[in-house]
């Protein structure tokens, strides 16, 4: 009798892009089972059984070793025993796909996907081990660790300098021993998301007294008293901030927004510079730059009569152009109203009409330097006062030292000189002074036009000495009703 014994084959299981032999199957004999069918039959030590793989033919002979199927498998193989086929057997292999899940990252417009602690794909997604299949650690991280993303798209070299402008999805494949795992990882059709924030600038409106630099300016923003002191460039004229969406519209998450504003404050992050350099060169007649901008004196010798300017700034992040600034810069010009009064005492006859008062004004800036300039004031009566008042406009910041010339108007008393101050204070960090006043207030000494100097009495009805001619007038008449000496 002849007994034909029955082969049953094994079942294995592996990760998809793992060799059969991940599994435990390294040799087509392996996990064999025999059934004979009569107790105590089996094949004796002298009898030589030899398996094999017949299919599929990737799996056959000695290609068994490296085979890697994409799905689920049989294998099917034969047995001989001493060179005579006694029987076959089908291995089933079970294909597992690990689980990729899609990861998102937020970036700043300008700003590189390093700043959000990712500088290649794999950063890009988690994989996990497929349910109900029981790995090990040591062959998981094994297999993971082989694992190779590839960028389809967009067509871009990505690492940690990728920069998009704009909300970018990214389709990665994977692969593993080169078979694909997944062509494009996603979750409920939702890939890999680079999102884009965008930043905003806010200006600070600049207040300038005219003669004024930027950084001696001083104001006030929501009713607080401000300085300018130590503030020299374009930045510390800037408020940066960050929208609460992405380029694409989607809201970002609040534990994000708070990392990126970290990022966004930091020294250096935006860089602004000038747009209309040309413009503002115009003003000050030398070059202007985003770090001196605190030293630009905005109204200069051609632009006397500007009130307002626009300094227009162009706000970058590494490379990339994220925004534009206007930043308003209107100039105050001060005002002085310069008055005059004067009384008349009794015995000193009438005030003149015609008599005019000249004032010296000397302005003094912050620096020390000097300009003069002089006003005149014609007081005029009405109803029994004599004053006059004139508002010079137009004025720079400054201390102005006014003081009358007393030589033009000799017959009224001196008047003690007046300081006004305008701008600052003529010190940073001050609330702006915007007018002042300088009030004189003067009494006429004398009722005469000429002084000593020019006085002669002359006596009539004799011959004095030294003169040529005897005049026959009576004695007391005087000169410009001078008395007699």
């Amino acid at each position: 009798h002849v007994v034909t014994p029955v082969f049953t084959g094994a079942t294995y299981h592996i990760l998809l892009g793992e060799t059969v032999s991940a599994g435990g199957l390294t040799a087509a004999k392996d996990g064999v089972e025999i059934n004979y069918g009569t107790s105590g039959l089996t094949y004796g030590a002298s009898d030589t059984l030899v398996y094999e793989i017949t299919t599929p033919a990737a799996a056959a002979g000695a290609n068994l070793g490296t085979y890697r199927p994409e799905a689920d498998a049989d294998l099917s193989g034969k047995v001989t025993c001493n060179g005579i086929e006694v029987g076959t057997f089908t291995h089933t292999v079970h294909v597992h796909t690990p689980v990729f899940t899609p990861k998102d990252v937020y970036i700043i417009k300008g700003m590189a996907v390093k700043t959000a602690g990712v500088t290649s794909l794999d950063a890009m997604y988690t994989v996990e081990k497929p349910a109900g299949l029981t790995v090990s650690d040591e062959r998981w991280n094994a297999y993971i660790a082989d694992l190779s993303a590839s960028l389809k798209s967009p067509a871009v070299t990505f690492n940690g300098d990728y920069a998009p402008t704009a909300d970018t999805a990214l389709t990665i494949e994977v692969k593993k021993g080169g078979v694909v795992l997944t062509g494009a990882v996603e979750k409920d059709g939702h890939k890999p998301t680079v999102y884009v924030v965008e930043p905003q600038f806010a200006p600070r409106s600049i207040q300038v007294f005219y003669g004024e630099s930027i950084e001696e300016a001083c104001g006030t923003e929501n009713g607080v008293t401000t300085s300018n002191t130590g503030k020299t460039a374009l930045k510390d004229y800037i408020t940066a901030s960050l929208k609460t969406v992405t380029t694409g519209g989607k809201t970002v998450p609040e534990s994000e927004m708070t990392a990126l504003r970290a990022q966004l404050s930091a020294a250096g992050a935006v860089t602004y510079s000038l747009d209309n350099a040309a413009e503002l060169a115009d003003y000050r007649g030398s070059a202007v730059t985003a770090d001196g901008f605190g030293s630009f004196r905005p109204y200069g010798t051609s632009h006397t009569g500007d009130s307002s300017l626009t300094v227009k700034v162009k706000a970058r992040i590494g490379t990339v152009e994220v925004g534009t600034v206007n930043l308003p810069v209107s100039v105050e010009k001060g005002t002085i109203t310069l008055s005059k009064s004067v009384t008349v005492p009794t015995g000193m006859g009438q005030y003149d009409p015609q008599q005019t008062f000249l004032f010296k004004i000397v302005r003094t800036d912050v620096s020390g330097a000097q300009e003069t300039f002089y006003e005149v004031l014609n007081p005029v009566s009405v109803s029994g006062a004599v004053t006059a008042s004139k508002t010079i406009s137009g004025l720079k910041e400054g201390t102005y030292t006014i003081t009358e010339v007393s030589s033009w108007s000799w017959r009224y008393s001196d008047a003690t000189s007046k300081t006004c101050t305008l701008g600052c204070d003529n010190a940073q960090g001050h609330s702006a002074k915007k007018t002042d006043t300088a009030a004189f207030a003067n009494s006429k000494l004398s009722d005469r036009w000429l002084g000593d100097s020019a006085l002669a009495v002359n006596r009539f009805g004799e011959t004095q000495s030294g003169a040529d001619r005897t005049v026959s007038a009576p004695v007391g008449e005087g000169v410009l009703g001078a008395p007699e000496n």
